[in-house]
């Protein structure tokens, strides 16, 4: 739905590195996530779609986080700033972002400073769900803290709304670029 509707998006998942740094300078909301909060952030118009979103377990912290670009030269010159700062940010902390060019609609999964371009949008929430899940636990075992975000998306899905991989996606009516 991001992506039907161009939109660029810098989504950060903390996991047990504290980002309260990057709240701190940010506008703080402290709301459930749901996809037509991400919609309202991400709108071109918004005074929060500049930087990004910082989710805590289940809670949307803060919007406009302003992160650490990466200066790694291997980078290449076609990434933008949003794609930097997923890098950036995820250098020195064990966090995981997920970006949207706003320009192609592509999809990565940025962590441990290593960018993950993939291959469409609908292998976001498995590769998400991967990367979030606790150390020995398995995908789908929504016990785990790290789990609970994928796990709300994916209870909620029927009766407030799409999961994540349809937030950031394209609707079926749409090629994947």
């Amino acid at each position: 739905m991001l992506i039907d509707r161009g939109f660029g998006a810098l989504l950060v998942f903390e996991r047990t590195t504290g980002l309260e740094e990057y709240v701190q300078s940010a506008t703080r909301l402290d709301a459930l996530v749901s996809a037509e909060l991400l919609h309202q952030v991400f709108f071109r118009g918004s005074p929060l779609h500049d930087g990004a979103v910082l989710i805590r377990q289940d809670r949307l912290v803060a919007a406009r986080c302003l992160l650490p670009l990466s200066d790694n030269p291997i980078l290449g010159p076609e990434l933008g700033t949003r794609h930097r700062a997923a890098v950036g940010i995820t250098e020195g902390t064990d966090a995981i972002c997920v970006v949207v060019s706003e320009e192609t609609g592509a999809v990565s999964i940025a962590e441990h400073g290593d960018l993950h371009r993939l291959p469409d949008h609908s292998h976001l929430e498995r590769e998400l769900g991967a990367f979030l899940a606790p150390l020995g636990v398995e995908r789908g075992d929504a016990d785990g803290r790290s789990n609970l975000f994928l796990g709300l998306w994916r209870q909620r899905a029927t009766r407030a709304g799409p999961r994540v991989s349809a937030v950031v996606a394209p609707s079926a009516g749409r090629a994947s670029q």
